[in-house]
């Protein structure tokens, strides 16, 4: 996977915040290799693979508070 913080944080993080954080990012995914898990990132509402690639997953998330749709 190309750039992991780059893609989802943009703009809002310095150069070193996006360095620490693919740091973060590629331990978690090792992590997630070695407990066989899938990592959950819940501020990006997303699940990734042993590949650090975004799962996709074809059903509707809905807030169970609200009933809105996410």
């Amino acid at each position: 996977m190309k750039n992991f913080s780059e893609t989802y944080y943009g703009n809002k993080l310095t150069k070193q915040q996006h360095k620490a954080n693919n740091i973060w990012f590629k331990e978690q995914i090792e992590n997630s290799k070695v407990k066989n898990k899938k990592l959950y990132i819940p501020e990006l509402r997303t699940y990734f693979d042993f590949d650090g690639e975004p799962i996709k997953y074809n059903y509707i998330v809905s807030d169970l508070v609200s009933g809105r749709i996410a």
